[in-house]
Protein backbone atom coordinates (compact mmCIF):
# COMPACT_ATOMS: atom_id res chain seq x y z
CA UNK A 1 0.00 0.00 0.00
CA UNK A 2 2.36 2.59 0.80
CA UNK A 3 5.00 1.29 -2.12
CA UNK A 4 1.53 2.31 -4.13
CA UNK A 5 1.30 5.43 -2.69
CA UNK A 6 4.35 6.59 -3.39
CA UNK A 7 4.32 5.74 -6.99
CA UNK A 8 0.68 7.07 -7.73
CA UNK A 9 2.29 10.80 -5.66
CA UNK A 10 5.30 10.16 -8.17
CA UNK A 11 2.56 9.86 -11.28
CA UNK A 12 0.43 13.15 -9.51
CA UNK A 13 3.50 15.17 -8.74
CA UNK A 14 5.09 18.59 -10.37
CA UNK A 15 7.69 17.86 -12.41
CA UNK A 16 10.01 21.07 -11.45
CA UNK A 17 11.93 20.87 -14.81
CA UNK A 18 9.45 21.73 -17.58
CA UNK A 19 9.13 25.25 -18.01
CA UNK A 20 6.78 25.55 -20.98
CA UNK A 21 3.22 26.24 -20.51
CA UNK A 22 0.56 24.38 -22.38
CA UNK A 23 -1.29 27.18 -24.24
CA UNK A 24 -4.63 28.90 -22.92
CA UNK A 25 -8.04 26.87 -24.69
CA UNK A 26 -10.80 28.66 -24.56
CA UNK A 27 -14.29 26.43 -24.15
CA UNK A 28 -15.79 25.88 -27.55
CA UNK A 29 -19.61 25.09 -27.69
CA UNK A 30 -19.73 21.36 -28.60
CA UNK A 31 -23.27 21.19 -29.93
CA UNK A 32 -23.41 19.99 -33.62
CA UNK A 33 -20.22 17.81 -32.74
CA UNK A 34 -16.40 17.64 -33.14
CA UNK A 35 -14.49 18.12 -36.15
CA UNK A 36 -11.86 14.76 -35.22
CA UNK A 37 -9.73 13.51 -37.90
CA UNK A 38 -10.49 10.43 -39.82
CA UNK A 39 -7.87 8.61 -37.99
CA UNK A 40 -5.94 10.03 -34.75
CA UNK A 41 -3.97 8.95 -31.49
CA UNK A 42 -4.66 11.49 -28.89
CA UNK A 43 -1.12 11.66 -27.10
CA UNK A 44 0.07 15.13 -25.42
CA UNK A 45 3.02 15.00 -23.30
CA UNK A 46 1.56 15.53 -19.47
CA UNK A 47 1.80 19.62 -18.28
CA UNK A 48 2.55 19.89 -14.91
CA UNK A 49 0.26 19.35 -11.49
CA UNK A 50 0.75 21.89 -9.05
CA UNK A 51 1.44 19.99 -5.23
CA UNK A 52 -0.34 22.60 -3.77
CA UNK A 53 -3.89 21.13 -5.23
CA UNK A 54 -2.98 17.23 -4.62
CA UNK A 55 -1.95 18.05 -1.13
CA UNK A 56 -4.98 20.59 -0.11
CA UNK A 57 -7.31 17.60 -1.59
CA UNK A 58 -5.20 14.75 0.27
CA UNK A 59 -5.37 16.76 3.54
CA UNK A 60 -8.88 16.96 3.53
CA UNK A 61 -9.72 14.07 2.57
CA UNK A 62 -7.70 12.35 5.38
CA UNK A 63 -9.08 14.51 7.36
CA UNK A 64 -12.46 12.33 6.51
CA UNK A 65 -11.15 9.39 6.39
CA UNK A 66 -11.52 8.48 2.76
CA UNK A 67 -10.39 5.83 0.56
CA UNK A 68 -7.24 7.36 -0.12
CA UNK A 69 -5.86 4.50 -2.73
CA UNK A 70 -9.29 4.83 -5.06
CA UNK A 71 -9.43 8.51 -4.62
CA UNK A 72 -5.47 8.83 -6.06
CA UNK A 73 -6.34 6.09 -8.82
CA UNK A 74 -9.46 8.08 -9.87
CA UNK A 75 -7.39 11.10 -9.76
CA UNK A 76 -4.47 10.01 -12.08
CA UNK A 77 -6.74 8.18 -14.15
CA UNK A 78 -9.12 11.25 -15.09
CA UNK A 79 -5.75 12.98 -15.71
CA UNK A 80 -4.63 10.55 -18.07
CA UNK A 81 -8.28 11.06 -20.34
CA UNK A 82 -8.01 14.73 -19.55
CA UNK A 83 -4.71 15.03 -21.38
CA UNK A 84 -5.72 12.58 -24.44
CA UNK A 85 -8.81 14.21 -24.76
CA UNK A 86 -8.18 17.88 -25.02
CA UNK A 87 -8.62 18.38 -28.39
CA UNK A 88 -12.40 16.98 -27.90
CA UNK A 89 -13.09 19.05 -24.43
CA UNK A 90 -10.87 21.86 -25.30
CA UNK A 91 -10.57 22.86 -21.14
CA UNK A 92 -7.31 24.78 -19.76
CA UNK A 93 -5.07 24.03 -17.62
CA UNK A 94 -6.72 25.41 -14.37
CA UNK A 95 -9.60 23.13 -15.33
CA UNK A 96 -7.41 20.41 -15.07
CA UNK A 97 -6.48 21.35 -11.25
CA UNK A 98 -10.29 21.14 -10.34
CA UNK A 99 -10.99 17.95 -12.08
CA UNK A 100 -7.83 16.83 -10.09
CA UNK A 101 -9.09 18.40 -6.70
CA UNK A 102 -12.52 16.76 -7.65
CA UNK A 103 -11.37 13.04 -8.71
CA UNK A 104 -9.75 13.11 -5.04
CA UNK A 105 -12.46 13.82 -2.98
CA UNK A 106 -14.91 12.52 -5.51
CA UNK A 107 -15.91 9.70 -2.59
CA UNK A 108 -15.18 11.57 0.77
CA UNK A 109 -19.17 10.95 1.26
CA UNK A 110 -18.94 7.92 2.07
CA UNK A 111 -17.36 8.52 5.04
CA UNK A 112 -20.79 9.83 5.89
CA UNK A 113 -23.01 7.36 4.41
CA UNK A 114 -22.51 5.25 0.51
CA UNK A 115 -25.67 6.39 0.62
CA UNK A 116 -26.01 9.10 -1.40
CA UNK A 117 -22.42 9.54 -0.88
CA UNK A 118 -21.58 11.86 -4.17
CA UNK A 119 -23.96 14.31 -2.63
CA UNK A 120 -22.74 14.00 0.89
CA UNK A 121 -19.29 14.89 -1.28
CA UNK A 122 -20.23 17.66 -2.75
CA UNK A 123 -21.47 18.55 0.68
CA UNK A 124 -18.49 18.54 2.82
CA UNK A 125 -16.45 20.41 -0.16
CA UNK A 126 -18.66 22.88 0.00
CA UNK A 127 -18.55 23.16 3.80
CA UNK A 128 -14.69 22.79 4.22
CA UNK A 129 -13.10 24.71 1.30
CA UNK A 130 -10.30 23.40 -0.84
CA UNK A 131 -6.64 25.32 -0.46
CA UNK A 132 -5.72 27.32 -3.14
CA UNK A 133 -9.38 27.71 -5.21
CA UNK A 134 -11.85 30.43 -4.86
CA UNK A 135 -15.25 30.32 -4.03
CA UNK A 136 -16.22 30.15 -7.00
CA UNK A 137 -13.36 27.14 -7.89
CA UNK A 138 -14.64 25.40 -5.01
CA UNK A 139 -18.46 25.22 -6.08
CA UNK A 140 -17.27 23.79 -9.07
CA UNK A 141 -14.98 21.09 -7.26
CA UNK A 142 -18.38 20.29 -5.77
CA UNK A 143 -20.12 19.96 -8.59
CA UNK A 144 -18.01 17.97 -10.78
CA UNK A 145 -17.90 15.53 -7.42
CA UNK A 146 -21.33 15.41 -6.87
CA UNK A 147 -21.64 14.57 -10.34
CA UNK A 148 -19.48 11.32 -10.72
CA UNK A 149 -22.73 9.23 -10.54
CA UNK A 150 -25.93 8.80 -10.94
CA UNK A 151 -27.91 12.07 -12.43
CA UNK A 152 -25.72 14.44 -14.80
CA UNK A 153 -25.26 18.17 -14.57
CA UNK A 154 -29.02 19.87 -14.64
CA UNK A 155 -29.92 23.33 -13.99
CA UNK A 156 -32.96 21.77 -11.62
CA UNK A 157 -30.01 21.10 -9.13
CA UNK A 158 -30.05 24.12 -7.50
CA UNK A 159 -26.33 24.44 -6.95
CA UNK A 160 -25.58 23.65 -10.64
CA UNK A 161 -27.98 26.41 -11.89
CA UNK A 162 -26.10 29.48 -10.03
CA UNK A 163 -23.02 28.91 -11.52
CA UNK A 164 -22.15 31.12 -14.39
CA UNK A 165 -23.16 29.68 -18.08
CA UNK A 166 -19.73 29.40 -18.87
CA UNK A 167 -18.58 27.53 -15.37
CA UNK A 168 -21.55 24.98 -15.94
CA UNK A 169 -20.19 24.02 -19.21
CA UNK A 170 -16.87 23.21 -17.69
CA UNK A 171 -18.36 21.33 -14.76
CA UNK A 172 -20.39 18.95 -17.60
CA UNK A 173 -17.29 18.14 -19.66
CA UNK A 174 -15.15 17.49 -16.49
CA UNK A 175 -17.88 15.34 -15.05
CA UNK A 176 -18.36 13.46 -17.82
CA UNK A 177 -14.22 12.93 -17.99
CA UNK A 178 -14.81 12.12 -13.93
CA UNK A 179 -17.36 9.46 -14.58
CA UNK A 180 -15.21 7.22 -16.81
CA UNK A 181 -12.50 7.48 -14.74
CA UNK A 182 -14.40 6.09 -11.88
CA UNK A 183 -15.94 3.48 -13.75
CA UNK A 184 -12.11 2.10 -14.81
CA UNK A 185 -11.38 1.69 -10.94
CA UNK A 186 -14.92 0.07 -10.44
CA UNK A 187 -13.27 -3.10 -8.66
CA UNK A 188 -11.47 -0.97 -6.37
CA UNK A 189 -8.05 -2.75 -7.09
CA UNK A 190 -6.39 -0.23 -9.40
CA UNK A 191 -7.26 -2.92 -12.13
CA UNK A 192 -6.31 -0.24 -14.89
CA UNK A 193 -2.37 1.06 -15.32
CA UNK A 194 -2.27 3.02 -18.26
CA UNK A 195 -5.26 4.00 -21.32
CA UNK A 196 -4.08 5.04 -24.35
CA UNK A 197 -7.33 6.83 -26.69
CA UNK A 198 -7.40 6.63 -29.75
CA UNK A 199 -10.66 8.05 -32.60
CA UNK A 200 -11.44 7.06 -35.80
CA UNK A 201 -14.63 9.14 -37.61
CA UNK A 202 -16.10 10.06 -34.44
CA UNK A 203 -15.32 6.99 -32.33
CA UNK A 204 -13.25 7.19 -29.63
CA UNK A 205 -11.69 3.95 -28.72
CA UNK A 206 -10.05 3.74 -24.87
CA UNK A 207 -7.25 1.02 -24.67
CA UNK A 208 -7.34 -0.78 -20.92
CA UNK A 209 -3.82 -1.66 -19.78
CA UNK A 210 -3.36 -3.99 -16.74
CA UNK A 211 -3.09 -7.28 -15.58
CA UNK A 212 -6.61 -8.68 -14.66
CA UNK A 213 -9.52 -9.40 -16.67
CA UNK A 214 -11.13 -5.76 -15.26
CA UNK A 215 -14.53 -7.24 -16.23
CA UNK A 216 -15.78 -4.85 -13.49
CA UNK A 217 -14.23 -1.68 -14.75
CA UNK A 218 -15.37 -2.61 -18.20
CA UNK A 219 -18.85 -3.17 -17.35
CA UNK A 220 -18.65 0.25 -15.52
CA UNK A 221 -17.58 2.01 -18.45
CA UNK A 222 -19.99 0.89 -20.44
CA UNK A 223 -22.60 2.17 -18.55
CA UNK A 224 -20.61 5.47 -17.10
CA UNK A 225 -19.20 6.15 -20.48
CA UNK A 226 -22.93 7.17 -22.12
CA UNK A 227 -22.62 10.89 -20.89
CA UNK A 228 -18.99 11.59 -22.32
CA UNK A 229 -21.01 10.19 -25.85
CA UNK A 230 -23.74 12.31 -25.80
CA UNK A 231 -22.15 15.47 -24.27
CA UNK A 232 -19.20 15.39 -27.27
CA UNK A 233 -21.55 13.20 -29.38
CA UNK A 234 -19.36 10.54 -30.23
CA UNK A 235 -19.41 6.95 -29.56
CA UNK A 236 -17.18 5.41 -27.12
CA UNK A 237 -15.82 2.14 -26.46
CA UNK A 238 -13.31 0.19 -24.48
CA UNK A 239 -11.02 -2.93 -25.38
CA UNK A 240 -8.38 -3.78 -22.73
CA UNK A 241 -4.63 -5.24 -23.19
CA UNK A 242 -3.52 -7.58 -21.07
CA UNK A 243 -0.14 -7.48 -19.37
CA UNK A 244 2.52 -10.04 -19.84
CA UNK A 245 2.94 -11.36 -16.27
Amino acid sequence: MERGAREMDRALSYNMLKDNKPPVRRIRPVNGGLSLEDTDVFCEEEPPVSPDVRKAALRLGRKHGFEEMHARQVAHLALLIFDQTRRIHNLQERDRDILLAAGLLHDIGATVSYKKHHKHSRDIILRSGVSGFSEVEVRMIANVARYHRKKTPSTDHGLFRRLPTTDQERVKRLSALLRIADALDRSYSNAVSDIKVESRDRKLFFKLRGGSDMLLETWAFNKKSHYFGILFNVSVSCAVERMER
